[in-house]
């Protein structure tokens, strides 16, 4: 009888490990799908044109080693708007991926206050979130309405 009410005592203490273990986790996010949604959701003043993941990385000066997947949608450049949508290998490389972008941002910012600095209110507004492995890139003219679908897909 002690040997049973051991074994579910150590079986409960299993089940409640992994019952805690999984209200922290982060669900799995496709970045095909995360970018469908901003380009769906994100008022865009342009056409965005989809960028594949090698084309990604070098637009936004992010290292192809730290993703898994990387994808984007840039406008033709008479806008600053864009969106992309990183999952990285893992939290150290997301934070890689983030300081990329906030240097890709900053050079932006600078280029398009000679070239278009009607457009520098929306990258001084862009959003960029990052959660677990995953970073989040926008440009758009309604930068709340950005940051709420940003927002529903981080969770």
């Amino acid at each position: 009888m002690k040997m049973g009410m051991r074994m579910c005592a150590v079986w409960m203490a299993g089940v409640l490990c992994l019952l805690l273990g999984a209200c922290g986790s982060l669900p799995a996010i496709d970045p095909a799908e995360a970018l469908g949604t901003i380009q769906a959701s994100v008022p865009f003043s342009e056409e965005l044109t989809e960028l594949d993941q090698g084309a990604t990385c070098k637009n936004y000066g992010v290292d192809e080693a730290d993703l898994q997947a990387g994808l984007s949608a840039i406008g033709s450049g008479a806008t600053a708007e864009s969106a992309a949508v990183f999952q990285a290998v893992d939290g150290e490389a997301a934070g890689r991926v983030e300081t990329a972008l906030e240097a890709f941002l900053e050079d932006w910012i600078a280029g398009y206050s000679d070239y278009q600095p009607e457009e520098v209110p929306k990258l001084a507004a862009a959003v960029l979130e990052r959660k677990g492995p995953y970073v989040i890139f926008c440009v758009s003219a309604d930068a709340s309405k950005a940051a709420e679908v940003v927002g529903q897909i981080l969770g």
